[in-house]
């Protein structure tokens, strides 16, 4: 096939690709990552050929990473092909070496992790719909055979998706030039007299993915098999195929499992909480409790699939959900298992009777800070906290005694000392629970009251500068109670955040 041939079929099979996986729909914006690379002004090229046909508004986003004494100039020379194409420019400089220092991570991952955090900042900024790279077929095949070689689970063996939620804004990353070679593509750029600049680290097989394209396939083709790049993606293919499987057969057993869930829990009224333990249950994050011989009925994949979908669900960083991570969650579900698992994200994995549970991990609960009386609402990760202080004489305390509404509670505001604050449990936490002579712990209590251990993580202590004056939500301090002399009222409202 000739460099024009190649040429002209590029722009047609990349826009085909667009439609066929509707990347881009009329109207929308679209922001184009342009490193300055033969693959990224290609797709500046093809998406302005036809962007005004389709009712599409481009711009360009570009990173200087630093890395190079050359990266300056890629910035100039980008920023002049957004000039000459009449587009919107943006662009980023980050010291990746920097921040991998702070993060810890190497220079591949940091700089990724940078490059993805400007671009949905660029998205959120300018409305972007969508935001376009330019990785392209060969890039696939690398990503493909390099976490083989790791031992990825099945999502991983797909290779990259075509179109994925970019975290951190409403956009979406898509990949226009997945389908295409990169001969192909350096045809194209020829054939059209586009320039482009060289990134002299792309030589430097110190870098994984250079690496990879330099030594590794040229040497598997070499001896293995001369056709090993088709061989992957077709490898990528069946694992599509065999994943969307799985993840079906995953999700029919989590909804089973969550049906105990939804029929226990009781909706958050005063008619149908009448007990301290279906209150803590309204302060739960949906979905945090399992039941566990569900899971266990499943097949060891599909238990690893179903965990995979519950600490997802749960904010779990996907990334962070290995094969390795999943399989010590699995063991959880075991009779002889681990009783729990930290998972990364702040999240934990715990088997408590025949429940699984998924909460966020002690270290993961966030600070709260002091609340003035009388005004003021915290906003923490699984509650509202709203305070006010009102007159006797505005409260029908008698009425509120009656009814007690759910996460409703009236002390005394002038036994209240200092200012108030709000946090989760400590070891020695102690106070005199309502009625009580004398002061209990914390703990003793909870346990008193059969409270299970996985709920307690949703309990929390309002506080004064003398101690707890509300074991939220279930009991008040006895020496904040209302008494005939009250003339003041704190009321305090708890409520869930969802």
């Amino acid at each position: 096939m000739s460099g024009m041939d190649e040429s002209n079929n590029l722009a047609e099979a990349v826009w085909g690709f667009i439609e066929a996986h509707r990347l881009i729909l009329p109207d929308e914006y679209v922001i184009v990552a342009v490193s300055g690379g033969a693959d990224s002004m290609a797709l500046l090229e093809v998406l302005s050929s036809r962007a005004a046909d389709k009712g599409v508004t481009l711009a360009v986003a570009h990173v200087d990473h630093c890395l190079r004494e050359e990266s300056a100039g890629d910035a100039q020379f980008v920023s002049a092909a957004a000039k000459r194409y009449g587009l919107e420019y943006f662009e980023c400089k980050v010291d990746v070496h920097q921040h991998r220092r702070q993060c810890g991570q190497g220079i591949e991952q940091t700089a990724r992790a940078l490059r993805y955090e400007f671009l949905a900042n660029c998205a959120e900024e300018w409305g972007a719909q969508k935001v376009a790279v330019a990785h392209h077929a060969d890039d696939n095949v690398e990503t493909i055979l390099y976490r083989a070689i790791r031992g990825s689970h099945m999502r991983g063996l797909m290779g990259m998706p075509v179109s994925r939620r970019l975290a951190g804004c409403t956009a979406r990353l898509i990949r226009p030039m997945l389908g295409a070679r990169r001969r192909q593509i350096e045809a194209f750029c020829q054939a059209r007299s586009i320039a482009w600049r060289t990134d002299k680290t792309n030589a430097d097989t110190s870098y994984r993915r250079n690496f990879i394209r330099h030594e590794l396939l040229p040497l598997l083709r070499e001896r293995l098999n001369v056709r090993v790049d088709e061989a992957m993606l077709r490898l990528a293919g069946a694992a599509a195929s065999t994943e969307h499987v799985l993840v079906d057969l995953a999700k029919a057993a989590v909804e089973s499992a969550m049906q105990i869930r939804k029929r226990d829990q009781e909706p958050f009224s005063a008619e149908t909480i009448t007990d301290e333990h279906s209150l803590v249950k309204t302060f739960l994050p949906p979905f945090s409790y399992f039941d566990r011989q569900v899971l266990l009925a499943q097949t060891l994949t599909v238990q690893s699939y179903a965990l995979r979908q519950i600490l997802e669900s749960a904010g779990a960083p996907m990334r962070e959900l290995t094969a390795a991570r999943l399989a010590e969650a699995r063991a959880v579900l075991q009779d002889d298992g681990p009783g729990a698992v930290s998972i990364p994200g702040g999240w934990s994995i715990s088997r408590q009777g025949e429940h699984v549970v998924v909460e966020a991990s002690a270290a993961a609960d966030p600070f709260c800070p002091a609340v003035p009386l009388g005004r003021g609402v915290v906003k923490l990760r699984d509650a509202v906290v709203k305070c006010e202080i009102l007159s006797v004489l505005q409260v029908d305390v008698a009425r509120h005694i009656a009814s007690h509404p759910a996460g409703v509670e009236l002390l005394d505001a002038d036994k209240v000392q200092g200012a108030m604050t709000i946090r989760k449990r400590q070891d020695g936490d102690r106070f005199v629970p309502l009625g009580a002579s004398g002061h209990r712990s914390v703990s003793d209590f909870l346990t008193d009251i059969k409270l299970p251990h996985w709920q307690r993580r949703q309990v929390w202590c309002i506080c004064d500068s003398a101690g707890i004056i509300y074991l939220a939500p279930l009991r008040i301090d006895h020496r904040v109670r209302i008494t005939p002399q009250t003339r003041r009222v704190l009321r305090i409202r708890l409520m869930p955040s969802r």
